[in-house]
């Protein structure tokens, strides 16, 4: 499996420079944001990922036009609003699940060899995918990845199940018990997640290939990875203060008298 991610980040460096560098620097910023203070905006965090989700579902599923799409955006958004502390709580939730079965399939993965992964010729060192090509292959990418994770899933043992599961549902307990640390940790993932993507990017764009690297050190980078997690979590804790209700002053009799 290794071979084909070192692939798939090989014919990432040749996309287009500009798309390379803009993405990487758009994909840190929002993660700092989210990673710093995600709880502070939650509301904007809740809306933006109810209308992706929103008008992701209208136009696969329900595979309707752009005015439907941006209905459902808005309905999306509008309820996520409601919901706020609820829909960060359940996102991390299927986040947390998820990564724990990443760990669990690890060994599957590295244990059997995908040679199906799919290849772009690369003519030279010099080639520049064009940006329509490169969309292209990040969806034949994504995919591969996707079927690869999911036949992967359906090999891990009972335990590794029960064990990811649990995970999730000791978030969502959380998010009643304590909804603003479950919050800030959700905030801090995903902060966590935008800012490597953008790292990797920007490093691309630079002309390095930092995969291999992380594969050879996993254990210290995944230390810096739950550091990272920790510090969000706690710094956004501080950072962004319960919000006062403002009281209504109700004026008394005596003050109505004068």
């Amino acid at each position: 499996m290794q071979d084909a991610i070192e692939n798939f980040e090989r014919i990432c460096s040749h996309f287009p420079d500009h798309m390379l560098l803009l993405v990487g620097i758009a994909g840190i910023g929002l993660g700092l944001w989210l990673w710093l203070g995600g709880l502070r905006f939650s509301k904007a965090v809740t809306a933006l990922l109810g209308a992706i989700t929103g008008s992701a579902y209208v136009h696969f599923v329900l595979k309707e036009q752009i005015l439907f799409i941006a209905i459902g955006a808005l309905i999306a958004a509008a309820v996520s609003i409601l919901f706020e502390k609820g829909i960060l709580t359940i996102i991390g939730a299927v986040a947390l699940c998820v990564i724990v079965m990443i760990f669990f399939t690890g060994p599957i993965l590295n244990s059997e060899t995908y040679w199906d992964y799919p290849q772009h010729q690369i003519a030279n060192d010099q080639q520049v995918i064009p940006f329509s090509e490169a969309v292209s292959i990040l969806k034949t990418q994504g995919l591969f990845f996707y079927d690869t994770f999911h036949q992967a899933v359906r090999k891990v043992s009972g335990p590794g199940f029960a064990i990811a599961i649990a995970a999730g549902v000791a978030l969502l307990a959380g998010g009643f018990a304590l909804p603003r640390l479950t919050a800030a940790f959700t905030c801090s993932l995903f902060g966590t997640i935008l800012i490597a993507a953008g790292m990797e990017l920007v490093l691309l764009f630079k002309g390095a290939l930092p995969i291999a690297e992380l594969f050879q050190r996993p254990v210290f980078y995944g230390l810096i990875t739950i550091s990272m997690l920790a510090f969000g979590t706690l710094m956004q804790i501080i950072l962004c203060p319960r919000r006062k209700k403002k009281k209504l002053k109700i004026p008394k009799e005596n003050d109505q008298e004068k």
